[in-house]
C-alpha cells in the first residue's frame, strides 16, 4: 500500500479566514440595521495574484445602492495573513490603509473600524437618503 501524499501539516488550519470573518458581520448587517444588507466579493488580481476581498453595504431600497466600506488584500491564494486592510470613509480619498495585519489582530481592526464614528456616520447618512426617498417617493 502506497503513502498518502495528500497529507497536511498539523498547524495548517486557520479557525477563520478573512473571507470568513468579513462575511460572517457582513451577515450580522440586516438583523442590526434592519435595512441593510452586508455582501463580500472576491477578485483575485490579473497582475499582481493578490486575493481582494470586500464588504459592501447593499441598500435595496436605494435600488441596490452599494457602498465599500472595507477592502482586504491577501498577498496571494495561499497565504491568508498578513493582509493589507483598507478602510473607506465617506469622502473620496479619505482612506485609511493598514498594512501587514496578522491573524490575531485583524478580526479587533474590523471590529473598531465597524465601531467607528465614520461607520455609524456611513450608515446614518445612508438611512436619511432612505428616508428622502420614501417621503418624496422618488
Amino acid at each position: 500500500m502506497e503513502n498518502n501524499i495528500w497529507e497536511f501539516g498539523e498547524n495548517t488550519v486557520l479557525d477563520e479566514t478573512p473571507y470568513e470573518i468579513l462575511d460572517k458581520y457582513a451577515s450580522q448587517l440586516k438583523g442590526s440595521t434592519g435595512f441593510i444588507e452586508g455582501k463580500v466579493t472576491e477578485l483575485i488580481s490579473d497582475s499582481r495574484k493578490e486575493v481582494i476581498y470586500a464588504l459592501y453595504l447593499v441598500v435595496p431600497e436605494l435600488k441596490n445602492y452599494s457602498y465599500r466600506l472595507i477592502e482586504v488584500v491577501q498577498p496571494n491564494a495561499f497565504t491568508f495573513y498578513p493582509v493589507t486592510m483598507k478602510l473607506f470613509g465617506k469622502a473620496d480619498g479619505n482612506i485609511v490603509e493598514l498594512p501587514k495585519v496578522d491573524f490575531k489582530n485583524f478580526e479587533k481592526q474590523l471590529v473598531d473600524f465597524i465601531k467607528s464614528p465614520v461607520t455609524k456616520g456611513i450608515l446614518q447618512s445612508l438611512k436619511t437618503h432612505i428616508e428622502i426617498v420614501k417621503k418624496y417617493n422618488i
